[in-house]
């Protein structure tokens, strides 16, 4: 399986929410010796996209910077409606899921899982084209 490949899976499973189909190996195609690489991926994706919240990323911050407290207030309020967040968690995810855009989803991260998103990385790139 391509990385590209991977990613794409792996967003989806998360979306469809049975991502925990990625612990089964009869169900999810991968080599055996990167099986524990792809449930690392998993896994810090599943937090990133669960927790995500644009008011606690660094586009927000850099939106913001220099605004009053009043208008961050406001702004913030009216990115936290569930439609608002619903529509960054899927764009989020949906640059998660896409090499070629994967590198711009760090931006959109919730700033205390940048660590996960770097696991994630440090992880796919053990994972070999097959």
């Amino acid at each position: 399986m391509r990385k590209a490949q991977l990613l794409k899976l792996i967003g989806s499973l998360i979306r469809a929410a049975d991502g925990d189909l990625v612990n089964k190996p009869s169900c999810f195609p991968c080599p055996t010796e990167q099986h524990e690489y792809y449930k690392v991926i998993r896994d810090c994706f599943q937090v990133i996209y669960t927790d995500a919240d644009y008011t606690k990323s660094q586009a927000f911050i850099i939106e913001v910077m220099g605004k009053s407290d009043g208008l961050i207030k406001m702004r913030a309020k009216m990115l936290l409606t569930p439609a608002k967040r619903k529509s960054h968690r899927e764009k989020l995810l949906a640059k998660l899921s896409d090499l070629n855009q994967i590198d711009n989803a760090l931006v959109d991260i919730n700033v205390e899982h940048e660590p996960l998103f770097r696991k994630a990385i440090n992880s796919l790139g053990y994972c070999h084209d097959t």
